[in-house]
């Protein structure tokens, strides 16, 4: 909104500049902030839509298609009364949340409908099937939103920055959740109760008498049939691998197990970092000249760098500045923003190392490019904050620390922020002479400020505008030694030079000084050219670890990397948090100590989709993709809630706990298969690209992967698991006596 208004103000300033002058724009990151919101919406709608059609591939049936379409906008709209409410704007994290939760928001409408539907096929009418259908699941749908807001909870009130990023993200997840329960508990069997089961017409849609209806109508039905058929087949085929897998239960634990560690060795290939990349197309090329040189000097070489860069093709614009704001004239800044991605094949990232080789040529200059990363700022990818008493025994200690990480390969722009001194003039006032000529520290400080600094006693006025009028000395005399001396000041006596009243020392002085929890600081700064933040972090650690480093002083990752630490850590104590709460909430529901543990075997499996999704998708371990794992945390417990709670209620009419198992389980195999594929269809859009993709891609990986590959294991392990810890259970024990007492008869007639 802003941005548009400057853009509106600049059009009318256009209409008054002179001949011969041009406004432009250097850099507008409001329009990759538009873009990347437009991405997220449109993927959300894209999300719905693979829903709906993947629901009707299932589903068979227009009308339990047609419902869930319709629940998931319901649930969503009603969320934005939550989000008006909280404060919260339409931007890129709630968009995220909303699209995120679209295969959550589906997976209660699957469970509910596909009851139904069963019902339905039974015999039941459509009333009766919505009553039984919605009430036999409504404890299994119960558990499942309850832990996904027991796990999207801690992650809205995480400290730090992380918490600040993520306080929408995850309170937007949790309204959409809850809207989401109180549609499929109302909504959608009152929808079902009134569509479905209805005889179907011999008119189909009423215009069967056109061909080519009826041709489409047939080739539909026909591929239902062979859907049908090649589903019953993989259910015949699961039933038979469950019925191994539960008598071979050492050998089915011992290759998840394996998998497990495999895919442990997976992540630590992936390398991490604190955000992941997303090219915004803007490059920040900082110059700096050694201390003293002029104005114009600077400005020559930023000329230099600029023609340079205006030789690339992929480069649209381009803004230099020299000096500013806590700068010196010695330093210099040049914007380059590219041309869009869909207009270039080269990454900001790589068009950055391809630069560096062009302006390498420059001698005599300090050059460090850096790049707009979509992440907070920060001076460099990796800082070194080396902090002592003594600032001479911290710059040898920064001196080697940036000798070491110079010869590591892959890092470029290693500097420290350490700079040479500057030319400096100090006046030591003689407070006796200063007395005695009636005058005091103040009135030298004056004039001195005066002469160099400048003052504005007065406006000048022209054309309706005022204008300073700064009184100093020329540029000539400010930078002549000699003249310092001749500053004469105005005392009882009457003018005397400077250099009368005091001591002058010509002589260095530092730039800057950086201090660090009061203590003297010099910063070791480095960017990661190729490879990743992880690896290198790991190296900077084993390379203090072997310096001799004396007592006082101290070598530790500062920058992103220590936020990076201190975000993580947010993370996994919201991780340790999901999974506390989610075995509360098991527990409260199946009112049981024991199978919410047979539940929570399913957060491993959910680590093993993790580390493929990371893998095949080439991500990172970051602070996205971490809180994709906790969210995980109340995605993959719902495919146990569904087996073991339909397994309990077979129990409890009399089954046996292998025979219920062997019904359960086929049976909570379609809805199964139905939610999880559905949660990775709905968010396969959220993994294409666009603006600021890179955050969308890795929990959208995270995510389809820990589905994907938790619910393929659920399916097998958590029934073997089932039977082992059912035998701590009262009713387990019940069945186990008799199985004891067999053997104690063959005992006996031994």
């Amino acid at each position: 909104k802003i941005s548009a208004e400057v853009f509106k103000a600049i059009n009318e300033l256009k209409k008054t500049i002179p001949d011969g002058y041009e406004i432009g724009v250097a850099r507008d990151l409001s329009e990759f902030i538009v873009d990347s919101v437009d991405d997220v919406l449109k993927n959300l709608i894209l999300g719905i839509l693979i829903t709906a059609i993947f629901l009707y591939i299932f589903l068979h049936d227009i009308w339990s298609t047609l419902i869930a379409t319709l629940d998931l906008p319901t649930s969503i709209i009603a969320t934005f009364i939550l989000i008006y409410f909280a404060g919260f704007t339409i931007n890129v994290i709630t968009l995220m949340a909303l699209g995120i939760s679209i295969g959550i928001l589906a997976t209660n409408d699957i469970i509910i409908l596909e009851s139904i539907n069963r019902h339905i096929a039974a015999g039941e009418s459509p009333k009766e099937a919505a009553i039984n259908g919605t009430t036999e699941v409504a404890v299994a749908v119960g558990a499942s939103t309850l832990t996904n807001i027991m796990v999207f909870t801690p992650i809205a009130f995480m400290s730090g920055i992380v918490g600040q990023f993520f306080k929408q993200f995850g309170l937007t997840v949790v309204f959409a959740t809850i809207f989401s329960l109180l549609v499929s508990f109302t909504m959608t069997p009152m929808l079902a109760s009134k569509l479905l089961g209805q005889k179907k017409k011999k008119n189909w849609l009423g215009i069967t008498k056109l061909k080519l209806i009826i041709l489409i109508k047939e080739k539909i039905d026909s591929f239902f049939k062979k859907f049908d058929e090649a589903y019953d087949e993989v259910v015949i085929k699961y039933k038979s691998s469950l019925t191994w897998c539960l008598g071979n239960k050492k050998k089915t634990v011992l290759g998840t197990v394996m998998i497990l560690f495999f895919s442990l060795f997976l992540i630590t290939l992936v390398g991490g970092e604190f955000f992941p990349y997303s090219d915004e197309g803007y490059l920040s090329i900082n110059v700096e000249l050694p201390p003293g040189a002029r104005l114009e000097e600077t400005e020559e070489i930023m000329e230099e760098i600029a023609a340079i860069a205006e030789k690339l093709e992929v480069v649209e614009t381009l803004f230099i500045t020299v000096g500013g704001e806590n700068k010196g004239v010695n330093e210099g800044q040049l914007i380059l923003g590219l041309v869009d991605l869909s207009e270039r094949d080269i990454l900001t990232r790589d068009f950055a190392n391809m630069i560096r080789y062009d302006l390498a040529i420059i001698p005599g200059v300090d050059i460090v490019i850096t790049e707009e990363s979509g992440g907070p700022e920060s001076s460099a990818d990796l800082v070194i904050n080396v902090t002592g008493p003594e600032i001479g025994t911290i710059s040898s200690l920064a001196a080697n620390m940036e000798k070491t990480m110079k010869e590591m390969d892959g890092l470029v722009d290693v500097d420290t922020s350490e700079k040479l001194p500057s030319p400096e003039i100090q006046f030591i006032p003689d407070r006796f002479k200063i007395a005695n000529y009636g005058i005091n520290s103040s009135d030298i400080y004056t004039i001195l400020r005066a002469s160099y600094e400048g003052i504005v006693p007065s406006l000048y006025k022209e054309g309706g505008e005022e204008y300073d009028i700064k009184v100093r000395l020329s540029e000539g005399d400010r930078t002549k030694e000699d003249t310092f001396g001749e500053i004469r000041v105005k005392t009882t006596r009457g003018m005397v030079p400077i250099e009368q009243l005091g001591v002058v020392v010509f002589g260095q002085g530092e730039s800057e000084i950086q201090r660090h929890n009061r203590q003297d600081l010099v910063e070791v700064l480095a960017n990661v050219g190729s490879g990743t933040m992880g690896e290198f972090e790991t190296k900077i650690k084993n390379a203090i670890d072997e310096m001799d480093v004396p007592d006082g002083y101290t070598l530790k990752l500062g920058g992103d990397s220590e936020t990076k630490a201190e975000s993580f850590a947010a993370l996994f104590q919201a991780l340790f948090l999901a999974i506390v709460l989610t075995y509360i909430v098991l527990a409260a529901i199946l009112e049981s100590y024991v199978h919410p543990m047979t539940i929570m075997l399913t957060l491993p499996l959910g680590l093993i989709g993790t580390a493929m999704g990371l893998f095949i998708g080439g991500q990172t371990i970051n602070m996205f993709s971490l809180m994709a794992m906790v969210m995980l945390v109340g995605i993959v417990v719902n495919n146990a809630i569904l087996i073991l709670d339909y397994t309990s209620v077979l129990r409890d009419g009399g089954m046996k706990r292998r025979d219920a198992l062997m019904t359960a389980s086929p049976i909570r195999l379609r809805p199964i298969v139905m939610a999880n594929l559905a949660i990775a269809f709905a968010i396969l859009p959220q993994a294409l690209g666009g603006a600021d993709a890179g955050h969308r891609t890795t929990i959208a990986v995270v995510t389809i992967g820990g589905v994907v590959f938790s619910a393929i294991f659920t399916l097998y392990l958590i029934p073997v698991a089932y039977e082992f810890f059912d035998r701590f259970t009262v009713r387990g024990r019940a069945e186990s006596p008799k199985k004891d007492s067999v053997n104690n008869r063959r005992l006996g007639k031994r």
